[in-house]
């Protein structure tokens, strides 16, 4: 049995999710409450979080996720993914689905992120980078200097560094290394 605790603003929501996953015979949601609430509950072997994409607060994902003893996440959003997996890095979240899916979706994923596995939702998740920018960024995850990095692709320092800064904005990042998970967590590298 697959135990899930459900984590949503609204009351509503809420109960209806806790109805959905417990209609599958392999799923049981041992509680729900606000994201503000910090009642201890049952052991969960994963957390549904609902999270707003226009302005994710991820308080709530990073308490429940949160190492030590802390559960893999899956966070439920109304807007594309891709604006919203940048934010995410750092917690341990291994599932991403769009609230304007089915429950089958749902539940599948809970199902997949139980097991282990990563269940983001691709379909969904645009890659906003060039293939140029994700060759450069593929090169700078192996380390070295801009200088080194213009040399490899016969472009100016000048012309890295500005390539950057616009893989920077598109990731919502601000260095090399969130740029470089950010992407990789979306599945764009």
């Amino acid at each position: 049995m697959i135990r899930v605790l459900v984590v949503a603003e609204a009351p509503l929501l809420r109960h209806a999710l806790v109805s959905a996953l417990n209609g599958a015979p392999d799923l049981l949601a041992v509680g729900d409450r606000g994201p503000g609430e910090t009642t201890a509950g049952p052991e969960a072997d994963v957390a549904v979080v609902e999270l707003d994409a226009a302005d994710p607060d991820l308080t709530p994902v990073r308490d429940l996720t949160g190492e030590p003893g802390g559960q893999p996440g899956i966070v439920l959003i109304t807007d594309r993914p891709a604006r919203v997996a940048p934010c995410l890095v750092g917690a341990r979240v291994q599932g991403l689905v769009a609230k304007d899916h089915g429950v089958g979706e749902l539940i599948d994923t809970v199902r997949r992120v139980a097991a282990g596995e990563r269940a983001l939702d691709t379909k969904r998740t645009e890659n906003p980078l060039t293939a140029r920018e994700v060759c450069l960024l593929r090169l700078a995850a192996k380390g070295g200097p801009a200088a080194d990095l213009a040399r490899e692709l016969g472009l100016t320092v000048g012309t890295v560094r500005n390539y950057l800064s616009v893989i920077f904005r598109k990731t919502g990042s601000h260095n090399r290394l969130e740029a470089i998970r950010a992407a990789e967590f979306a599945g764009w590298l």
